[in-house]
């Protein structure tokens, strides 16, 4: 039995696909870095030590959000095409997990992590 044609077109693809892909999660990390160094600021300066409050920015976090969601948007159409030539390619699939939940966080009906206070 002979060994079935290489489908190179496909392997291309996704070498291509994966190495967009690494880009688009370091993009999305450092993304994802600003809005935790807002957050931080926003913890650091407390009234008691400062004698200041620091101001929470709403249309900022949004911003933030909306530069990520845009990184991730372009990352799942990745991923997608990704996986659309996989297959071909004698290369597994990818997936999206939800990182483990620790025990101060549950799952709403949505399946979004969400704070338990």
């Amino acid at each position: 039995m002979t060994e079935p044609n290489p489908n190179y077109e496909a392997i291309g693809r996704c070498k291509f696909l994966k190495e967009k892909i690494v880009e688009l999660l370091f993009q999305r990390g450092g993304r994802i870095e600003k809005l935790n160094d807002e957050i931080r600021r926003l913890q650091e300066y407390t009234y008691l030590r400062t004698g200041f409050i620091p101001k929470f920015d709403i249309n900022y976090m949004h911003k933030l959000l909306e530069r990520i969601t845009a990184v991730d948007n372009e990352l799942v159409r990745t991923v997608n095409e990704f996986n659309s030539y996989c297959q071909d390619a004698g290369e597994p699939p990818l997936e999206f997990r939800l990182p483990p939940c620790n025990s101060d966080c549950e799952y709403d009906r949505a399946g979004v992590v969400i704070g338990m206070d």
